[in-house]
């Protein structure tokens, strides 16, 4: 536990995800690589709010999906609470998403032979976390 200053300032606190000189290339048929991002630095707080906007085909999607570990990118490094993710490989991506991330689609893509509590309970369910807290964190996200 860490206690604030006497003089109430906040503790710096470090970055919850930390994006360092993030780059991602596509190789075409003839062997050239196009850029979709290079050189990306970010960092996010815990409980910051972020939006990422560009218009359509600059890289958004694909920034996401390396953010997630869905993506492999060429140079740089994400790093979640310190670990990173470029160390893990692909069966570690997966378990740390399924502890760390979660996906609202433009399209919402919810399960439609589920109702809306069970859509919204199933990422605890499949973590086995559907306990009494669990249940409650579903009622709160709902109202």
């Amino acid at each position: 536990m860490t206690a604030a200053p006497r003089d109430n300032t906040p503790l710096t606190q470090p970055p919850l995800l930390q994006v360092q000189g993030l780059a991602r290339r596509y190789r075409n048929d003839g062997g050239t690589e196009t850029a979709v991002f290079e050189n990306v630095d970010c960092s996010v707080a815990r409980g910051e709010f972020v939006a990422i906007v560009g218009d359509s085909g600059v890289g958004k999607s694909t920034f996401l999906n390396c953010l997630a570990g869905l993506d492999e990118w060429q140079q740089g490094r994400v790093l979640h609470e310190g670990q990173d993710l470029s160390a893990l490989d692909e069966t570690g991506r997966a378990l740390w998403r399924r502890s760390h991330v979660g996906f609202v689609f433009q399209a919402f893509h919810v399960l439609p032979h589920l109702d809306v509590w069970h859509n919204v309970a199933l990422p605890l369910m499949l973590l086995q976390r559907l306990d009494a807290a669990g249940r409650q964190r579903v009622q709160q996200l709902l109202q």
